[in-house]
């Protein structure tokens, strides 16, 4: 739609109580999104402001703790005026609210405000917490024209004895159905595409025409997702579900805005590197995946765009750099986890050590930029990554003692790096 030329927002809504995801674990909820005016939300959001070249606030995410702080506080001032303050309608109405407030910003450079907002509601239907937030989406649907209200419904397709069942969308759905809401299209995710089988059968069971199911099976890129959408005729049907064409006619965008043949450009770059390089990814947040470094990951992407080149990435837990036993691993493993560790560091072309939090880890990050320096290879630190190449220098080649980070080491007799605190 923003490539098409309508102005776009999004509005992400998150059913749990913490009041952001600033305080969040990057082992449970992946790394922390920064916008703009300082606000910490979750990857979805930023992931929207990247594709559609927007600039979002903190108020464009909803959690179940920030609707509770503001309902807390309203009633502390007395602004209910005594009444008994509810889920419905104080919690769904303050909810609706907000979304007819903050879809009205404008976010996309051209100080005018969004012809369409994609309002995301996280969790599966059926689950308590996001329960509120689907009683204030049907609250939002029926006091708004019905040509201003499109429901997309993403489910998911399993395999079984090699045949996509349908069960759980039927399930899902009637769910959906009984709390109020129906579902103008279904966006059914799966291992393989669709069949159409399965689509006529989803059709008769989910009372929704087969050209509103929009198959998005697993692809090898990211870039691959708006052509097969696009394939789909997704933005004719939205035009003809939206009125888009009679109420909101599509505008030149105010910047040099991608469209889907940027993106397939962008696939086959990826697909087809002109060279690979190894770069050793040295970071301290690898146990559960790598969501705790997307942003990261999302730079190297593009420069490998820009470039032409394709990476091979190394990943090294730099606990392991510390040769350090612990309730898991014996003295031995530990050095021989060690000895491999700084193998595969000097057999890459690059090293990148990523930022983090608190001392575990640290000094096996001094010792990556250590080899990183000795055996002259490429070494890009970022955050924590660049305070261990100043603490390696200190330590290694200037041979200062008790080197280290104040962040780590309050009592350090040479503060390499100093914490100062905003007034």
């Amino acid at each position: 739609l923003r490539s098409e030329g309508y102005r776009v927002c999004s509005i992400k809504i998150d059913p749990y109580i913490n009041v952001d995801a600033g305080l969040m674990s990057p082992f449970e909820h992946g790394e922390v999104y920064v916008l703009g005016d300082g606000g910490e939300v979750d990857l979805d959001l930023g992931n929207y402001e990247r594709w559609m070249s927007t600039s979002l606030t903190r108020e464009h995410n909803i959690t179940t703790g920030k609707v509770y702080n503001t309902l807390i506080q309203r009633e502390r001032q007395g602004k209910f005026l005594g009444k008994t303050v509810t889920l419905v309608p104080h919690f769904t109405n303050e909810v609706v609210e907000h979304i007819e407030r903050v879809s009205r910003i404008p976010v996309d450079g051209s100080g005018q405000p969004p012809q369409i907002c994609l309002i995301e509601l996280g969790g599966t239907v059926g689950d308590l917490e996001s329960a509120p937030f689907i009683e204030a989406l049907r609250t939002l649907r029926f006091t708004i024209p019905p040509q201003d209200f499109c429901l997309m419904h993403c489910t998911y397709l399993p395999v079984m004895g090699g045949t996509q069942k349908t069960k759980p969308t039927q399930h899902s759905c009637r769910a959906l159905l009984s709390l109020g809401l129906t579902a103008d299209f279904l966006v059914c995710r799966s291992e393989q595409v669709i069949q159409d089988s399965t689509k006529e059968k989803l059709s008769q069971l989910c009372g929704i025409k087969s050209k509103y199911i929009l198959g998005a099976h697993n692809l090898q890129s990211l870039y691959d997702v708006p052509a097969l959408l696009a394939n789909q005729g997704v933005v004719d049907k939205l035009r003809h579900k939206l009125h888009l064409d009679h109420d909101f006619p599509a505008i030149v965008p105010p910047m040099n805005f991608p469209n889907v043949e940027t993106f397939k450009q962008f696939s086959h770059i990826l697909r087809n590197p002109s060279k690979m390089v190894r770069i050793a990814f040295v970071g301290k947040y690898l146990q559960h995946g790598t969501d705790a470094y997307f942003s990261v990951l999302q730079a190297f992407e593009h420069c490998c765009i820009a470039l032409g080149v394709g990476i091979e990435f190394l990943w090294i837990d730099s606990t392991y750099l510390e040769g350090v036993a612990s309730e898991e691993q014996t003295e031995q493993v530990a050095q021989e986890l060690k000895v491999e560790a700084e193998a595969q560091l000097k057999n890459v072309d690059g090293i990148f050590v990523a930022g983090g939090f608190g001392k575990r880890g640290v000094d096996g990050k001094v010792r990556a930029a250590q080899i990183a320096r000795e055996c002259n290879i490429p070494y890009l630190g970022v955050c924590l990554g660049m305070q261990v190449a100043m603490i390696d220098i200190a330590r290694n080649l200037l041979k200062l003692p008790g080197c280290h980070s104040e962040e780590f080491e309050p009592e350090c007799e040479n503060k390499i790096c100093l914490l100062y605190t905003s007034p």
